[in-house]
């Protein structure tokens, strides 16, 4: 759980920084940490503080909770919810290995 968030937490930041076409050597020096850390913390491979992320916030000028709005559902469009939900439809009446199958199958084919 804790490495799901941190995962989500990095996502954000790199997808923030992206979308303002700012660097990672930019909002290092901005942000004050190192370039490596900050690679780090995109990957979901560091726990940054509180200061560290209110810092790459204001770096990057985004408000800290627009930051940390790591909800997976904002991602999510209209139409892929109406997809998601067809496909719950269908499994709703099926058995649990029916669905496990299901989820396995999706893993192979998307690599996950």
């Amino acid at each position: 759980m804790a490495d799901d968030i941190l995962l989500l937490i990095g996502r954000r930041i790199r997808n923030l920084r992206k979308s303002r076409s700012i660097t990672q050597s930019t909002l290092s020096e901005r942000s004050g940490i190192s370039e490596n850390y900050l690679s780090l913390i995109e990957g979901g491979h560091r726990s940054p503080t509180l200061l560290t992320l209110f810092n790459i916030s204001k770096a990057m000028k985004v408000s800290f909770g627009e930051l940390m709005d790591i909800s997976p559902d904002k991602h999510i469009t209209s139409e892929m919810k109406e997809e998601l939900f067809q496909l719950a439809e269908i499994l709703k009446t099926k058995q649990p290995e029916d669905i496990k199958m299901v989820n396995n199958i999706c893993r192979v084919v998307f690599k996950k």
